[in-house]
């Protein structure tokens, strides 16, 4: 608001804390969600720079070792967290199913 004098800017503020206290309130950390909201564009702006340098071909990210490296260190974070959130639903519902004084 200080910078352009609108009002839009203070509806933008509110909505954004609402949404950061309905975050908190249903546990999660709105931290994540900050990071990538400051760290999105720049994302975009690579991968549009190298997709415009590889003609449109997304082998550019694994051609280079160091790149490839990148694409499977997060390709196995990204299945760790699908095993780990499988591996704990089915201990609940074990659990669930095997109550503890039984």
């Amino acid at each position: 608001y200080a910078t352009t004098r609108q009002i839009f800017d203070v509806g933008v503020m509110y909505a954004f804390g609402v949404l950061g206290y309905v975050m908190r309130r249903a546990g999660f950390s709105p931290l994540p969600m900050l990071i990538a909201f400051l760290l999105g564009p720049l994302l975009e702006d690579g991968v549009r720079r190298a997709m415009i340098m590889s003609g449109g071909s997304p082998m550019i990210f694994v051609e280079r070792p160091i790149s490839l490296v990148f694409v499977l260190l997060a390709a196995l974070t990204l299945a760790a967290m699908i095993w780990r959130g499988v591996k704990n639903r089915k201990q609940a519902a074990q659990e669930a199913a095997n109550p503890a004084g039984d």
